[in-house]
């Protein structure tokens, strides 16, 4: 049986964090990260950035989501910023082709510089 991907958000008056944690972002979580993620899109436009730390896998139905919330947030004039994946994620973002077309940060200090230089 899958881990639960458990989700947490924490709104600034700059952003919104999302921080995924225990599981692995494959096939069997895809729908909760793609609910959450529409949910967001469906409220107030934030910029975003979300945390792939907790994350030790992410396969092409998750990088899917995460490229159409980064289409959602840019017709919006918001940006989407991926931070600490952990190497095994950051090695799949980089075979797919996301990092060319993504953000991608070390830390949050990175993508919040990023947010305000914008």
């Amino acid at each position: 049986m899958p881990e639960q991907l458990i989700v947490k958000k924490e709104r600034t008056a700059n952003y919104l964090l999302i921080t995924f944690v225990g599981a692995r972002l494959d096939p069997a979580n895809c729908a909760v990260l793609r609910d959450e993620l529409q949910a967001e899109t469906s409220a107030q436009p934030q910029d975003m950035v979300i945390d792939l730390s907790g994350s030790e896998y992410a396969g092409s139905p998750a990088i899917n989501a995460i490229l159409d919330m980064h289409e959602h947030c840019r017709a919006a004039g918001r940006m989407l910023i991926l931070i600490r994946p952990r190497s095994a994620v950051r090695r799949i973002l980089s075979l797919s082709g996301v990092t060319a077309v993504l953000a991608v940060r070390e830390s949050i200090a990175e993508a919040r510089e990023l947010l305000a230089a914008q």
